[in-house]
């Protein structure tokens, strides 16, 4: 076998194969010359490698056993301290005689690890030699030789110069000792365990590791011996020296603890995993090892102070969006502040000081100068994998992990039906420098980063107190029978099966997890939505865990961001298969054989974790994309029933047809199995189905979890539609800013009429397109002349007209109008509206004035005061939510709904408050029955009345607001399933700083949202001292990078289970204590006076019961229930409330008090022997309507509208509530109705439970 270009490599990976060359077997392998030489240098480093830690392990075992004490009088857990003179160092005996003998030498060969000795009372210490002799020592304050306190020392005077520089070389070279002794046991050493492990409950054994358990030994005598007999000497700098060596030993010993731990933890389950599941790796649970949450243990080397120091420059850096260099900056003016304020405490002691002590200088020598230094040690970034994707038919392509400069294939292999091998190029050669060498390695073009679900857990789990946390998951808190809180007790995932069919999968054994997760797919923009020329598509995949509590759930910190689809394109049709196949072979692993993380010392014990995917939650075009739907605008529309596009006026539930998830699935293995493309196209044209990579996980049903979204169908959809396609509130002019519309007098009313008439007869479409829309409706109204499909745009108007005329001599023509007028219709014709007519200028006047004045609360963003024109741009879901729900509600009912308003007019506002009605049933942070029986029968008679009023075509969200229902009752409240929380996780990752190289984007994306969702978990979990000024801290990083914007209450993105702000000891500040005024504090004895608890009132006479305290704290503002609520002098947005109790004089319906806090106070009292801390609020309650004015209150005949009219006066006497009572705040507005004699406040209730 000739090889002239190759050469027999038998380096120590290449020996292991054989070779035959001219009839000779060898050891080893044929390959290029480079290659060759570049295995003999890996083993020449290699063995150079394994040479250095052998020589470290001889110089650990020497040094630790240096400092050790012989194995014939040692005792390894002796409880007694262990002193210094039993100590033998080297061949030097440090008894009493052979000190007396050879002082000079044994002092300075001990100084190396303890200092010199010094005898005292019978006794060695390691104490610096006193100078001048024994009698200097004696004389010199003794508490350090005696033993004596630090108050004895400081009894005696301040200590001599001496004696401080004797104990600074002793802590010196004893912090010396520890830092070089610490090292020989890094936190990478992999320990060993003689012991055969037999059972879980085994207390953890020493390791075997040579050198561990004396390292232990040693740290503990140092602790014992700087605790007992370096007392303080009452020199402020050398006693907070001895207190932070301390804390080192205690830190060392506690990270020695964390290894052993660890270790055995996966000494214990290979011993016992393996041997009870000889075939994990095949038919059982992966095993995956994980680790203390990532950066815990490198934080908690780091004094605080230092930690906050250093997360600021990474929260500028990742949160902030700072470049590098910048963050390097900060972090050098971080080391100058800290050596500053080192030098001036060191000043401070009364000496002149031109040196930092070793502890100083060992933190600021210890401080990273490189912000990238920082995220690696803290544990930041995340670990993902770098798929290759092919930029033209977007396979994915894992790496090899064997072979790190060439991981991928060089071409797309790809290939389906009858098309050919795709064979686009994947990588490009890269040249680069790997240990000094020069070479070619090869990237990819195009990268997809992967973040695998069981490596997201591995980290998630090892937080402290998660297991906890979502082991409790599943029990069920105690609620009203039928009412559902929150997706994890809705029927759809209580009655889930698990992988047996049998078992319901919310029944948890004892040591493991069932986990249920939400998965969210969408697009965005990178570069904005109004940025000119950079029309750009990124995907994001998402999972949240429901099994995390309401408050936490959509936090950054706890979200599972899977992938990052590179752009600049979505991919087309079905290609998103290739982006979902990673997740769906981890999904399929996290449910048919779950996993098991290894590291029973996170809280304790051996874990085993299921997960399923339940719901899809999307907007409807990525919907359909992910489930393998047919487009919203084909012929089969609808995802949940196989109802025509032809027949979407169809109201009636009966005649749609319905399939379940056994069809689905034989029409998408058709569509998938298809040899061609045409016959592809064939088979969904029949189904509208095509194969989804969810489809593989054999639980998932798109048929009851592919979700219908509320936020898009309602807020986007609904609300929105019904604005700009039904009342047409973005036509040019209907007011706003552009110029104002003439009105037409009646003799020009009458021209405009002739021109139609003229053009009609003539059969000309131009002059008709000069008339204003509400003359082309009245005369096709009065000719009974209707557009297609109910469109009632101006065009189709006049198509309409000019067909209709063709063969017509006569056309009628309406009378004109008596006034001057800029919406002409005809007379007394309401049976076919004109979206012309609904808002016109008067009422889009009326709308923006009420905007003006209604008090928001400040968790509820103000619509743009020019509503209704152009010029406002684009609206957020939930800017349409608050102008349609609230602002629109508040004024067409006070001009609509009056008994003077007309008849057309009442009609259009019942359709619009059957439309409120449902979005607001829908949208309630808790549901049941009843209410999703109210929903649905308001979204049928908005439909209806729709279709009656305007004969208005349906559009596909219409039709899938019929479904909604369906989902209401499965999953319960839409606050777990729907998109609102993931949408502003795109608006976070567009805020990011790229370079807006197309190629790297995707890895910058979820490089940083990790770094920021890892930082905000490390932030938030970290326990930073109990201080006013760490507290500080901790507000002001809430304050400024909370994950939800305003705009939207936070509570809309979290289900019913909002944690309130309840007051502690910390909150109450006795110095500012006023007494409360003698009316507030008589009403405030009523409310809390119970049988079991009665109080008496310290002004009255009689005190049979113990007296109320009459102090309080007054505060301007408090948190509850995820909101702020404010008195009306420091929040005036803020105050508007209504709470618990019926108002007097309402006969109709049970409805709450409304009124404005004037003060709120926090209280303190003790019942029953335990003490109690509480808020209350002060508030001046709003006169509720007489009989006589009932019936003119025009919200009252809505019910479910939650609005109500007030008389603007308040109750003579103030209410005095807990926190507790208050429902929620209510939008406000105060104006004079025409038919009642005093003016009132409507208020529109805000509560969304």
């Amino acid at each position: 076998m000739d090889k002239p270009s190759k050469v027999l490599c038998t380096c120590s990976k290449c020996t292991e194969h054989t070779v035959f060359d001219s009839g000779q077997e060898h050891n080893g392998r044929f390959l290029r010359p480079k290659t060759a030489l570049q295995h003999r240098e890996n083993d020449i480093w290699t063995q150079r490698v394994r040479d250095d830690q052998q020589e470290t392990e001889i110089s650990s075992t020497i040094l630790l056993a240096s400092a050790s004490d012989q194995p014939s009088t040692r005792r390894l857990n002796s409880p007694l301290p262990v002193r210094p003179r039993d100590l033998v160092i080297g061949n030097v005996d440090t008894s009493q005689g052979s000190l007396d003998r050879e002082k000079e030498t044994s002092s300075e060969d001990l100084s190396r690890m303890h200092g010199p000795l010094v005898e005292t009372g019978g006794m060695s210490h390691v104490f610096p030699e006193p100078l001048g002799g024994r009698s200097d020592v004696d004389n010199s304050g003794g508490s350090e030789l005696h033993g004596g306190s630090a108050s004895s020392s400081q009894a005696a005077g301040p200590p001599t110069a001496e004696l401080v520089g004797r104990r600074l070389r002793v802590l010196s070279e004893l912090q010396s000792s520890v830092d070089k002794m610490c090292r020989l046991v890094p936190n990478y050493a992999k320990l060993a365990f003689n012991a055969v492990p037999t059972s879980f409950d085994e207390p953890v054994p020493h390791p075997s590791t040579p050198g561990f358990g004396t390292l232990y030994t040693w740290l503990q005598d140092q602790t014992r011996y700087v605790s007992e007999d370096l007392v303080p000497i009452g020199d402020r700098g050398m006693d907070q020296t001895r207190l932070a060596l301390l804390r080192r030993l205690t830190l060392e010993i506690e990270r020695l603890e964390g290894l052993k731990e660890k270790a055995w933890a996966e000494h214990l389950v290979t011993h016992i995993i393996r041997t009870q599941m000889p075939d994990t790796d095949e038919k059982g649970p992966l095993l995956i090892k994980t680790s203390k949450y990532k950066g815990a243990s490198y934080a908690a080397t780091l004094e605080p102070f230092v930690l906050a120091g250093l997360l600021m420059a990474v929260v500028l850096h990742s949160l902030a969006a700072t470049a590098r260099i910048p963050a390097q900056y900060v972090l050098q003016v971080l080391k100058v502040v800290l050596h500053g304020a080192f030098m001036f405490c060191n000043s401070s002691f009364g000496r002149a000081v031109t040196s930092l002590t070793p502890e100083q200088d060992d933190i600021l020598r210890r401080l990273p100068a490189d912000i990238t230094t920082v995220i690696e040690k803290l544990g930041l970034e995340p670990d993902f994998v770098r798929f290759a994707c092919c930029p033209t038919c977007d396979s994915t392509y894992s790496p090899d992990p064997e072979k790190p400069g060439d991981p991928y294939p060089h071409t797309c292999s790809f290939r389906e039906t009858d098309k050919p091998v795709c064979g686009t190029p994947l990588v490009y050669p890269k040249g680069r420098t790997l240990k000094g060498k020069k070479e070619v390695a090869y990237e990819a073009f195009k990268i997809f980063p992967f973040r695998s679900p069981t490596s997201w857990l591995a980290d998630f789990l090892s937080r402290p107190g998660m297991r906890k946390l979502l082991n409790n998951s599943w029990i069920q808190k105690e609620v009203l029978e039928g009412v559902v809180r929150d997706i994890l007790d809705s029927d759809a995932v209580r009655s889930f099966p698990g992988p047996d069919g049998k078992t319901p999968f919310s029944l948890q054994p004892n040591d493991s997890l069932h986990l249920v997760f939400s998965l969210f797919v969408d697009w965005f923009n990178p570069f904005g939505n109004k940025k000119a020329g950079k029309s750009h598509s990124v995907g994001v995949v998402y999972l949240a865990l429901n099994n995390l509590p309401g408050h936490l759930r959509y936090r950054a910190e706890n979200m599972c961001l899977v992938a990052v689809i590179p752009g600049p394109h979505e991919p087309e049709l079905h290609r998103l298969n290739h982006f979902l196949r990673p997740l769906v072979d981890d999904l399929i692993i996290l449910w048919h054989r779950g996993i098991h993380l290894s590291d029973t010392s996170v809280e304790g014990g051996l874990l085993f974790v299921r997960a399923a995917l339940i719901p899809l939650v999307c907007d409807v075009p990525a919907l359909r994309k992910t489930g393998g739907f047919a487009g919203h605008m084909s012929t089969h529309f609808c995802s949940l029933c196989e109802l025509p596009k032809a027949d979407i006026n169809e109201l009636d539930r009966e005649k749609w047809t319905r399939h379940n998830r056994a069809q689905h699935l034989r029409y998408a293995a058709r569509w998938c199995d298809a040899k061609t493309e045409a016959a592809r196209e064939a088979e969904f044209k029949l189904h509208g189905i095509r194969w989804s990579e969810l489809l593989r996980l054999d639980y998932w049903d798109p048929t009851r979890f592919a979700v219908v979204d509320a936020m898009h169908n309602l807020f986007l959809g609904e609300l929105r539609h019904h604005c700009r396609d039904v009342w047409g509130l973005d036509i040019k002019d209907k007011g706003g800013d552009g110029p104002q519309v003439e009105p037409h007098t009646p003799e020009q009313q009458r021209a405009q009429l002739d021109r139609i008439r003229s053009a009609l007869l003539g059969g000309h479409r131009n002059p008709l397109d000069k008339v204003r829309k509400g003359y082309i409706v009245a005369v096709a109204q009065l000719n009974g002349v209707l557009p297609k499909e109910g469109n009632i745009v101006k065009q189709a108007y006049v198509d309409a007209l000019l067909i209709w005329a063709k063969n017509k001599s006569v056309i009628k023509l309406p009378p004109v109008l008596d006034e001057p007028t800029t919406d002409f219709h005809g007379p007394g014709d309401a049976g076919a509206l004109s979206k012309s007519r609904i808002i016109d200028r008067e009422t889009i006047e009326h709308i923006r004035r009420d905007i003006v004045a209604t008090q928001f609360p400040s968790w509820m963003e103000r619509p743009p005061r020019n509503f209704g024109s152009p010029s406002h741009g684009k609206l957020k879901a939930d800017q349409w939510r608050t102008v349609c729900t609230v602002s629109l509600v508040i004024t067409l009912c006070r001009l609509w709904g009056v008994r003077s308003a007309p008849d057309e007019r009442k009609r259009l506002l019942e359709n619009f408050v059957h439309l409120v009605c449902a979005v607001d049933l829908a949208t309630r942070r808790s549901m049941s029955p009843e209410r999703i029986t109210r929903f649905d029968g308001h979204i049928r008679e908005y439909l209806s009345s729709l279709r009656t009023l305007f004969n208005h075509s349906l559009v596909p969200n219409h039709h899938l607001s019929l479904h909604l229902h369906e989902f209401l009752r499965s999953f319960g409240p839409v606050h777990g399933w729907w998109t609102f929380p993931f949408e502003r996780f795109n608006g976070l990752l567009a805020r990011l700083n790229t370079n807006s190289r197309s190629e790297h984007m995707a890895l910058t994306f979820i490089k940083y949202f990790y770094i920021g969702a890892n930082l905000r978990g490390l932030f938030m979990s970290y326990e930073w001292p109990d201080t006013s000024v760490f507290k500080s801290m901790m507000n002001a990083f809430n304050e400024a990078f909370s994950t939800f914007s305003s705009g939207t209450r936070i509570g809309d993105f979290q289900p019913y289970e909002l944690t309130s702000g309840r007051p502690c000891v910390a909150d109450y500040n006795e110095k500012k204590e006023e007494a409360l005024p003698p009316a507030v504090y008589s009403k405030l004895v009523t409310l809390l006076s119970s049988p079991t608890a009665p109080f008496s009132s310290t002004h009255s006479p009689v005190r049979l019961h113990p007296i109320l305290n009459d102090q309080v704290n007054y505060v301007p503002r408090v948190q509850h229930g995820g909101v702020t609520f404010a008195t009306r002098r420091s929040g005036m947005r803020d105050s508007f409330i209504v709470f618990d109790g019926s108002s007097q004089g309402d006969p109709s319906r049970t409805f709450p008090r409304a009124g404005q806090i004037t003060d709120i106070f926090l209280h303190g009292r003790t019942e029953n022997g335990n003490p109690i801390l509480q808020y209350f609020a002060v508030v001046e309650e709003y006169v509720p309507l007489r009989e006589s004015d009932v019936v003119k209150d025009p919200y009252r005949k809505f019910p479910d509208l939650q609005t109500r009219l007030f008389y603007r006066r308040s109750r003579p006497s103030p209410h005095v509530i807990a926190l507790d009572t208050i429902r929620a705040h209510f939008a406000a507005l105060f104006y004079k109705p025409d038919d009642i004699d005093e003016e009132c406040v409507a208020v529109r209730s805000l509560d969304r439970d």
